[in-house]
């Protein structure tokens, strides 16, 4: 079971790359033995005390690795730092993933290896349509729930060459956190330090990577569903990861039934008002047998500041997770009628206020389309 959910929750299946990943060697030592012993993939550069001193001019790899030796004459630690970072940082873990770096390389008698830090980064393209104003409004919204909802103290938003940025917390905290833009994409980066990084530091090392991404993957999410607001279209992805990983769902994902806790416990008055909430559960676990990606399977649109998804449906493909073996044409006919009444559901969404209220429709479009005589295509539009 426990390989079963590690296999699920990855890096790569949720689009989250390491972006920086940093060691620590306790003690003073020669940082040219790391080097040499690196040289094999990465180019070393090699400074003390933060000063360039020793170059290795013969290497030209694509990569490079920065190797920080400090000999406490600043009353800074005493050890050796290396680090990988941005493109370096990610090959240097699809090394370790793929089982072709030796662990050995790192290790010297009486000079202990602990994992210093490591970021992620997930990164979407910014669309046309999002404009600066509207990612500065997403930043300020965001910074006003970290204000109101965490305890958190230290939260900067900057001006930025690409526009703003927010920094959520001090850069030597245990979690560091910022969102800004960067080459017409917005990136989402954490950085884990100190106690953060030992409780996945053991795993990385003993190659439990399983394990190891199932835990950053859960801390990334769970943390950037606190820090940022999830009502602008820059957290689909958020929401996406919501629906589908329910905390009953990280601890069995073989359970695929649909998720109730957003239901209210009401009286349904009428058999009509019955039929239509039974055709919505329907409709909804269909969707969510799917396993549909947002952002690749589903074309956004964005309605009324609300975001909704067109999803192009065989209507075979209902049918044969309704388990109609035979399909005459009055099934047909009743499953059109089916598609039709979910556009009549009331809105399931309201927000109040003293002078307000808002209210979302969870389809507001439904219609189907026949390409040849012996297909039935469905077009839904759903938030």
């Amino acid at each position: 079971m426990t390989k079963l959910i590690m296999n699920i929750l990855t890096l790569d299946s949720k689009h989250l790359v390491v972006d920086w990943l940093s060691f620590n060697l306790e003690g003073l030592m020669d940082p040219r033995i790391i080097a040499r012993r690196l040289s094999k993939d990465f180019t070393p550069h090699v400074l003390m005390d933060d000063v360039p001193s020793i170059g290795f001019h013969g290497f030209k790899k694509k990569y490079k690795v920065s190797i920080r030796h400090y000999t406490g004459s600043k009353g800074y630690w005493v050890g050796t730092k290396i680090i990988f970072s941005g493109k370096d940082a990610a090959y240097f873990y699809k090394l370790i993933k793929t089982q072709r770096f030796d662990w050995g390389l790192l290790k010297f008698d009486e000079h202990s290896l602990s994992l210093g830090r490591i970021d992620l980064c997930f990164s979407r393209p910014n669309d046309f349509n999002h404009t600066s104003k509207s990612f500065d409004g997403f930043l300020v919204d965001s910074r006003s729930q970290i204000q109101n909802h965490t305890n958190t103290c230290h939260i900067r938003l900057q001006d930025f060459p690409d526009g703003k940025i927010l920094k959520v917390n001090r850069r030597n905290n245990s979690v560091h956190y910022r969102v800004y833009k960067k080459n017409q994409r917005v990136r989402f980066e954490i950085e884990l330090k100190h106690r953060q990084k030992k409780l996945v530091q053991d795993y990385l090392f003993q190659n439990q990577l399983d394990i190891f991404e199932h835990r950053l993957v859960i801390q990334y999410f769970q943390y950037s569903e606190r820090v940022l607001c999830l009502d602008y279209p820059y957290t689909d992805w958020i929401l996406d990861f919501q629906r589908r990983y329910q905390k009953y769902q990280v601890l069995n994902p073989t359970y695929r039934s649909l998720v109730t806790s957003y239901l209210e416990n009401q009286r349904i008055k009428n058999q009509d008002e019955e039929g239509r909430f039974f055709h919505l559960l329907q409709f909804l676990s269909f969707i969510k047998n799917l396993e549909l990606n947002p952002r690749k399977d589903c074309k956004k649109q964005r309605i009324k500041k609300q975001n909704y998804y067109v999803l192009k449906i065989p209507l075979s493909q209902f049918v044969g997770f309704m388990g109609i073996k035979t399909f005459k044409d009055s099934q047909r006919k009743k499953l059109i009628l089916y598609f039709k009444k979910l556009q009549k559901l009331d809105p399931i969404v309201k927000e109040f206020s003293n002078g307000a209220f808002r209210s979302y429709v969870c389809i507001w479009s439904s219609s189907r389309t026949i390409p040849c005589s012996s297909a039935l295509t469905v077009w839904v539009i759903f938030s």
